[in-house]
């Protein structure tokens, strides 16, 4: 009998460094069939050149810290590890929980926030133990495997599993972190939860997915998974803009060519390259010609006003 509603405070409990490896997290509960003690487990993809090689995970809810110990790791793509973290808990028997997990050292230099390093990554699942009979919570297992890129950007196809056979309903979701959007031309199919990525410019992208489970038609638990995604080609040249004083162009230009930026007063450029791997950063004035120097591609710059006010993201093609 189960509806369970998780929401976790999540702190590391041994971390060796601060470097910024986590690339996705997902959370699922199993019950063992007593309704009372369910096994917590945490994966976490993380880069394993960065890689902080947590032994355990302090986890609170309730007011209660519980640790969640690591029970294997194993690569899942090039440099890329999974680490899996477990303990089963008592719960007292038939009622919500609430929790919320908090992961530092999300990996930096996402396209989709306007900060892009120092990234906390949180998860805010769902259980009810309730009238349901015994639930286990559907898993994703390929949370950075299973990336297709093409002409037209990328497509993520997920591996959810459900023990149960409930129904799973799937939604983009915010991510947590300073000014986090959902790009233009990204979607995902609420059936099957696979999504379609094409945003305004190439980059390392978040995505959060939203996995309600149903069981005659009601939800029984709601759960997230947090993702990177690479995506390399996009089929536009746009800029997106939330302030009118800030411009760079062109955004097509020949290797010897230079671009223009127009600020009001002083502004901070970084520029990407396809792999989300920094090659400029700087502080620029009003009018300010720079060489790039850079090799022919496509790369995502993101040109902030000084003081916070006002960003300008797009992409600039160099042939």
């Amino acid at each position: 009998m189960k509806t369970t509603t998780l929401l976790f405070s999540f702190l590391l409990c041994v971390v060796q460094s601060s470097a910024q490896d986590i690339r996705a997290a997902t959370f699922q509960w199993v019950d063992n069939n007593s309704g009372v003690l369910i096994e917590n487990i945490l994966k976490l993809y993380v880069d394993s050149t960065l890689d902080s090689h947590r032994n355990s995970v302090l986890v609170t809810f309730d007011g209660v810290d519980k640790v969640l110990y690591l029970n294997s790791s194993e690569p899942v793509e090039p440099n890329i590890i999974c680490h899996t973290f477990k303990n089963t808990l008592f719960y007292a028997g038939p009622g919500m929980y609430t929790h919320f997990i908090e992961i530092p050292f999300r990996v930096g230099q996402l396209s989709n926030f306007d900060l892009i390093e120092n990234i906390s990554l949180k998860l805010q699942p769902i259980l009810i133990i309730g009238s349901f009979g015994y639930n286990s919570t559907p898993l994703c297992n390929n949370l950075q495997s299973n990336i297709t890129q093409s002409a037209n950007g990328a497509i993520y196809t997920p591996n959810f599993t459900d023990s149960e056979g409930d129904s799973l309903v799937f939604t983009l979701s915010n991510c947590d972190g300073s000014g986090y959007y959902i790009p233009t031309g990204c979607t995902i199919n609420s059936a099957t939860g696979v999504i379609t990525a094409n945003p305004p410019a190439p980059g390392l992208y978040a995505f959060c997915t939203k996995v309600e489970e149903y069981r005659f038609g009601v939800v029984i638990s709601t759960t997230y998974t947090d993702m990177v995604m690479q995506i390399d080609n996009v089929t536009i040249v746009s800029q997106v803009s939330e302030s009118t004083g800030l411009s760079l162009s062109p955004n097509v230009l020949l290797c010897n060519d230079l671009i223009t930026v127009h600020a009001q007063g002083k502004a901070f450029l970084q520029v990407f390259n396809a792999s989300g791997k920094m090659v400029l950063q700087r502080d620029i004035y009003d009018g300010n010609r720079i060489d790039l120097n850079v090799d022919p591609g496509v790369y995502m710059y993101v040109l902030q006003g000084d003081n916070g006010l006002g960003v300008v993201r797009g992409k600039i093609v160099v042939l």
